[in-house]
């Protein structure tokens, strides 16, 4: 996962929004029924802020198995949802509550004795994490 043999590292953060309502929203289509869609919407204050998302990406796929007969499409649907509130109990000290849950559907060929070209896997999985940080004049301590 990490060092000379990881291949790439991504590093995903949630910016912290600017003071005020907004919210974003975008799609995008192409071929093979492929779609795109995410949403978000912050509300930041002096007190604190909360930011809520969600993504949906989805294709209907194609067969790229030459030996699959059956010329089945095999597609794949990933939808994803985050949740974030932050409340500034005072000017030094803050709390976190952050949330993160992901569902994917994946289809593909040749599994299973004897194979089939009918296969399905799923992934599912929830992250989440509370924090309470302090800001001092030397840096910032957390307990999460």
């Amino acid at each position: 996962m990490y060092g000379a043999d990881a291949g790439g590292v991504i590093l995903l953060s949630t910016a912290a929004a600017q003071e005020g309502m907004s919210g974003h929203f975008t799609y995008e289509g192409g071929r093979y029924a492929t779609s795109n869609t995410q949403g978000n919407l912050s509300l930041t204050g002096e007190q604190g802020d909360i930011f809520i998302s969600s993504a949906q990406v989805k294709s209907d796929g194609i067969n790229a198995r030459v030996a699959d007969l059956t010329q089945d499409e095999d597609g794949y649907q990933n939808n994803t949802n985050h949740l974030r509130m932050g409340w500034n109990i005072n000017e030094n000290i803050r709390a976190e509550v952050v949330g993160r849950t992901t569902h994917a559907t994946n289809q593909y060929d040749n599994c299973g004795y004897p194979s089939t070209n009918n296969c399905v896997e799923e992934f599912n999985q929830t992250n989440s994490r509370a924090a309470l940080n302090y800001t001092y004049d030397m840096g910032e301590a957390s307990i999460a």
